[in-house]
């Protein structure tokens, strides 16, 4: 049986892009924001905010990344997600989850992706 690892988000961009750099491999780190909406036990809606940590390492996506996103711009991001887990000084096991953009995967403005000018690369 195949599985799918392959997630979508749209959600906006809580700080300007942070790029860095491990040995030779540059990447970008985003921080988006999606919203949540429920109501409390005396029905009134409650909105809260969940963020996403995505790393960006496709040249291609990488180079728009820097180029055209900025703080509060509402992206579009397609990846998969990376659980990776270590442990502390403590020797305490922590997890962290990132959404990571690839090759094959997209990021992109959403007005540039609603006209169909969302960067892809094949």
């Amino acid at each position: 049986m195949k599985t799918l690892n392959r997630v979508t988000i749209v959600g906006l961009l809580g700080q300007d892009p942070v790029i860095k750099t491990h040995g030779e491999i540059k990447l970008a780190e985003l921080n988006i924001a999606t919203d949540s909406k429920k109501k409390d036990k005396d029905g009134n809606l409650q909105k809260s905010a969940d963020w996403h940590k995505v790393k960006v390492f496709s040249p291609y996506a990488l180079e728009y990344t820097v180029s055209k996103l900025k703080k509060g711009d509402l992206v579009l991001i397609e990846g998969s997600i990376k659980t990776n887990v270590w442990k502390d000084k403590n020797e305490i096991t922590r997890y962290d989850t990132d959404i990571v953009v690839s090759n094959q995967d997209t990021v992109g403005l959403l007005r540039e992706a609603i006209e169909k000018k969302v960067v892809t690369q094949k």
